[in-house]
């Protein structure tokens, strides 16, 4: 009994030493393998059993799969375990009969897949499910022992163990790799975004052109990638049509056939994505056949506006190619090429703003010569008259001409439109209105001699409307001719407020225009207010007009006091009434009292 004893233990010490000595040399999955094998036939050479198997569970899957075995005929057994499953199993502390496992469908599966096995044992450590080794029977069909099965419960725990701390090992060494791999990766990033940093640089001032900053940005992509030719194409935004903007030691006539059709150009385009054609690809009826070729599309704001176009990548190397790190390269570069190209055109177009409000300032300045700061002293009459374009410069007019020592003519405009072009217009009805005023003093044939050669000088559509008001100081009258403008206000001594009607068409709508001419008596005390439809047409918050009787009101309530007095208030309650609404056309009060 003793001498038993004794072999047991011997058995015992000769089997641990062994498993220690294995675990400590499975660092890799080869040597995993190995020993796994080396680990099971120790198992059954301790145990006297001719057959077995080890299963180690996929964490990722559930699944224990057939690791190693002997005497099995069958070697792709997959033990797919359910979550309660894999709990029950978990359970299992110590050898069981395969006859006697919990979960049905395994045991099934194990006995007709592996008729010999008789015992399971569950590998597990910190309540972790980590493989089982299955068992066949001793040999001479003699019983496992007592012992047996306590050197089984050591033998377990012991293969669980090693198996857990390869597992720990594995993912180390996987860990490992991926950060040398992430440091390779991280210090090839670095190079290249050094380079692409010293290259955008180069690339970000302000040219004085489009095709000069082109120019820089494909000379660097050129030479980022080691090309031996490109091509940077431009895309329209209007028109949407493609065209090269610059290019390197390619024929011109080649460049003629790379078009939206292009498949590599059509690619870049509809996919918003870049491609590498290599030799030997296209058809042969498309350009560049026997050259590889590197497309990237340059975007901004997710629109492409330009693509790279790279052609055979050249080295000390033979036949070495493009790759998807060359793509990737030069798509990050095309997104520093895309801002530049776009602060090209944006700097392009403030030049071109800027020019444009030069012009429009030197324009309003002459148009505000056009309009007289201060009239004359007339002795009986007060006159003032304000002027507000919506924009910097305007449609609306009104000037003074001396016709005589005792006749002077006023006149009020409202050019059709806004902006430079009504602006334009003013200028020629004035400088018209002088050069008539030199040949004619009946106010009848100028206005006739105005309308008609505004109507040829003009586009078409454009024409004034305009109030003429020839004032006889000696006779007291004012002689008037409404050209389609707003009837003005009259106030008469005696109250009455007769309307201005009497005139025609509106000045240059038509070839030629007869114009009828009104008179009324012009006393002390009276005064007439000419205003442009600006004034009346203003908007408040609520949408509400100002109206002709609101600005009639105002100055009825202010009659008695100064022309430029009544203008001012007329000025301020407009300025109340609008509040935050913006002026949305020129106004223009004239107001001549006779005093």
């Amino acid at each position: 009994m003793k001498e038993d004893k004794d072999q047991n233990l011997e058995r015992l010490l000769y089997s641990l030493s062994s498993l220690v000595e294995l675990s400590e040399t499975m660092t890799s999955p080869e040597s995993f393998v190995e020993n796994s094998r080396a680990i099971l036939h120790q198992v059954l050479g301790t145990l006297l059993v001719s057959r077995g198997a080890l299963f180690i569970i996929d964490d990722e899957t559930d699944v224990l799969k057939l690791y190693v075995s002997k005497g099995i005929d069958k070697q792709d057994i997959d033990l797919h375990l359910k979550t309660d499953e894999k709990a029950s199993l978990l359970k299992i502390s110590d050898p069981v009969e395969v006859s006697k496992i919990p979960i049905k469908r395994i045991k099934e599966q194990i006995i007709n897949t592996m008729p010999e096995a008789t015992l399971w044992i569950s590998l597990k450590i910190k309540d972790e499910l980590l493989g089982v080794i299955i068992l066949g029977k001793k040999f001479m069909d003699e019983e496992l022992t007592p012992q047996d099965i306590d050197l089984l419960k050591i033998i377990s725990r012991s293969v669980a163990v090693t198996i857990y701390n390869y597992r720990l090992i594995a993912n180390l060494n996987d860990k490992i790799e991926e950060l040398k791999n992430r440091e390779s990766e991280l210090r090839k990033r670095t190079l290249e975004l050094e380079v692409l940093y010293d290259v955008g640089l180069e690339v970000t001032f302000l040219a004085e052109s489009i095709e000069e900053i082109t120019h820089q940005i494909l000379t660097n992509a050129v030479g980022l990638l080691d090309a031996r030719a490109g091509v940077l194409f431009l895309i329209d935004q209007e028109s949407k049509e493609i065209y090269p903007s610059v290019s390197i030691n390619i024929e011109g006539s080649e460049i003629l056939k790379l078009n939206r059709n292009f498949s590599a150009i059509k690619y870049a385009i509809e996919h918003k994505a870049g491609s590498i054609r290599s030799p030997g690809q296209p058809t042969e009826d498309e350009p560049l056949a026997n050259s590889e070729i590197l497309t990237v599309p340059i975007l901004y704001q997710n629109k492409v506006i330009g693509i790279f176009m790279l052609i055979d990548k050249e080295g000390r190397e033979a036949n070495i190619n493009f790759d998807e790190g060359d793509k990737k390269l030069l798509a990050a570069f095309a997104n520093q090429a895309a801002i530049a190209i776009e602060n090209s055109r944006l700097y392009m177009v403030s030049l071109e703003k800027e020019r444009m409000q030069r012009d429009i300032e030197l324009a309003a300045e002459i148009q505000r010569e056009l309009i007289p700061e201060r009239f004359p002293e007339y002795r009986g009459l007060d006159i003032d008259g304000f002027c507000i374009p919506c924009r910097t410069v305007g449609g609306d007019y009104y000037n003074y001409f001396r016709i005589s020592d005792d006749k002077l003519l006023l006149v009020v405009a409202d050019v059709s439109g806004k902006g430079i072009p009504a602006a334009l217009l003013v200028s020629s009805l004035n400088s018209v209105l002088i050069v008539e005023l030199e040949l004619e003093t009946d106010l009848q044939k100028i206005v006739g001699a105005l309308s008609r050669s505004i109507f040829y000088s003009s586009t078409s559509g454009k024409f004034a409307t305009a109030f003429f008001a020839e004032i006889d100081l000696k006779n007291s009258t004012v002689r008037y001719i409404n050209a389609g403008h707003n009837p003005p206000l009259f106030l008469t001594s005696s109250g009455e407020r007769p309307e201005l009607m009497n005139g025609g068409f509106c000045i240059g709508m038509f070839e030629d225009v007869k114009y009828e001419t009104g008179e009324l008596p012009f006393r002390k005390g009276e005064l007439l207010s000419i205003y442009t439809d600006g004034i009346t047409e203003q908007m408040n918050d609520n949408e509400e007009f100002f109206e002709e009787e609101r600005l009639f009101d105002i100055i009825l309530a202010n009659k008695n006091k100064s022309s430029h007095t009544i203008n001012r208030k007329v000025i301020k309650e407009i300025h109340s009434f609008s509040r935050n609404t913006p002026i949305a056309d020129d106004m223009t009060l004239l107001t001549i009292k006779r005093i």
